[in-house]
């Protein structure tokens, strides 16, 4: 018996250096990697004058037996809402100055709004709280143009492949078939989409090589917001999201892990485009932005300086993409 446990104990052992070795190899290089994070501290005093301003403040508010409304004594007011509240106030406005003089002291620059967690708050005492956000992936390109050659040759050869086999099958069920029911062979695809189908062989192999690492919080972020699109998409075809995962047979879980694979690829791809463009010193002009501008709105061209920041930014983006786009296809 002593021996079984003890050839058990080994075994155990065993299972356990390889799970911790797996669990390395995949934080040497993981796809999704931890958020940025900064400490904010706030000295006590200061903690306890805001705490003294937002119960004073939140005291107005309080309705309480024997007391008249906007004179319920702070003391009291303070039993009734609770000191977590009061806390919550106070940090309303205590984080925001608090937080941008942490990131500048740090030298961070989020993408994203920050997920706080209390450390400590305690009154009397210096207050911490952990700010958690998303940072610039840091991209290596590599040989990337080699990877987009490789890629764009393989590409057009996996479609001509492709067109092959279609042409083939659309032949051999023909043969078995009268005059009558015999269909006219499929459309070869244009041009563009042609283009567009080797562009996606070239986007997955930058993706794949390059393998930038993307923060968490961006990645749920993304996830998220096309959570939201997806929901809106089904709503004008008059479907439930319940109804959606029953016919695709999915669970909520299984959906979500989905939708993050896609948001993590997209991001990928995002920050890939942008280091090449910085690379290759790629940038925008006024003129390409106005001609993108006439071209979508050619009745009644808008100028540029009427378009909201948000337009303005999705224009600059488009173009820069397009232009980065048509210089990789060159290469």
């Amino acid at each position: 018996m002593a021996k079984n446990k003890k050839s058990g104990s080994k075994k155990t052992k065993k299972n356990k250096s390889a799970k911790n070795k797996g669990k390395k190899q995949a934080q040497q290089n993981p796809l999704i990697s931890d958020n940025s994070q900064v400490t904010i501290t706030i000295p006590g005093k200061k903690a306890q004058q805001a705490y003294e301003q937002a119960l004073k403040k939140l005291a107005t508010k309080v309705k309480s037996q024997g007391f008249r409304p906007g004179k319920v004594p702070p003391e009291i007011a303070e039993k009734i809402l609770g000191k977590a509240k009061v806390i919550e106030h106070a940090l309303e406005q205590l984080l925001p100055p608090a937080y941008q003089a942490a990131i500048k002291k740090a030298k961070k620059q989020p993408l994203t709004y920050p997920k706080l967690v209390p450390i400590k708050l305690e009154l009397g005492k210096d207050w911490q709280i952990k700010a958690e956000f998303a940072e610039k992936p840091q991209v290596k390109l590599g040989k990337y143009q080699q990877v987009v050659k490789q890629a764009k040759k393989k590409g057009q050869q996996a479609l001509k492949k492709l067109l092959k086999e279609q042409q083939q099958a659309h032949k051999k069920t023909s043969k078995n078939k009268s005059k009558a029911d015999k269909k006219s062979p499929p459309a070869k695809p244009s041009p563009q989409q042609q283009k567009d189908f080797t562009l996606q062989q070239i986007f997955a192999a930058l993706i794949k090589t390059i393998k930038p690492a993307i923060a968490q919080l961006l990645v749920e972020q993304e996830t998220k917001q096309e959570l939201r699109k997806l929901k809106t998409n089904l709503k004008q075809l008059n479907l439930s999201l319940e109804d959606y995962l029953k016919k695709r047979q999915l669970q909520p879980t299984a959906l979500t892990n989905e939708l993050a694979a896609s948001a993590l690829s997209r991001l990928q791809l995002e920050f890939i485009l942008a280091e090449i463009a910085v690379e290759q010193k790629i940038t925008v002009t006024k003129k390409e932005l106005q001609d993108k501008i006439k071209a979508l709105t050619p009745d009644k061209p808008l100028k540029w300086e009427n378009l909201s920041p948000e337009q303005q930014h999705y224009f600059q983006d488009s173009v820069l993409k397009e232009k980065i786009i048509d210089y990789l296809w060159k290469l």
